[in-house]
């Protein structure tokens, strides 16, 4: 039961607030009795402030003759967290500021936000980055919309034996990734 609901929070394109994290609080909510608490963007958590809803409508870069060089709609991962808007044609020189790659893994597409400022980017494996062609110009499209929202936090309270308190808190805002907050 519980490694069908891990895959189905896996495949969730989560952020830091939005529809899908509401839908893995509910997955939760079928094994776990969450309470549920609500915070609305520009409200004062602590010392956080709520921040407003980033809604991905399109992230794709490609190059000028329409090759697909990595699309968000494929993997979230291919595009900064909470990228804003952008349309534009790019030489390399330019476009390479705004790409990212591990170093250490290969393959791997790592994960990137921009969560606090205006920023966009993509996410490639090293390969892809090595192999783009320094010569040609880059068409980058990214379609967002940040909204004022909500954020939903789940909690939990287990009546022990101790008068002691002990706190576990984990988070929902990376998407594709067992080993974070899903863990």
């Amino acid at each position: 039961m519980y490694k069908e609901i891990l895959k189905k929070l896996f495949y969730l394109d989560r952020s830091l607030l939005g529809e899908n994290n509401n839908k893995a609080l509910e997955l939760i909510s079928e094994t776990v009795p969450l309470e549920i608490h609500t915070f609305k963007s520009g409200q004062k958590v602590l010392d956080w402030s709520v921040p407003k809803e980033w809604r991905l409508k399109k992230a794709i870069l490609k190059t000028e003759n329409g090759e697909v060089i990595c699309d968000a709609s494929e993997n979230i991962l291919r595009v900064v967290n909470c990228s804003h808007s952008v349309n534009k044609r790019l030489p390399y020189y330019e476009l390479k500021d705004h790409l990212h790659f591990s170093s250490k893994i290969d393959d791997a597409i790592p994960y990137r936000t921009s969560y606090y400022s205006k920023k966009w980017g993509f996410c490639l494996t090293k390969e892809e980055y090595d192999n783009l062609d320094k010569d040609i110009n880059y068409l980058v499209e990214i379609e967002s919309d940040f909204l004022d929202s909500e954020v939903r936090v789940g909690e939990i309270k287990i009546p022990g034996t101790s008068e002691k308190e002990i706190i576990f808190t984990s988070y929902l805002c990376h998407p594709r990734q067992a080993h974070d907050g899903l863990s």
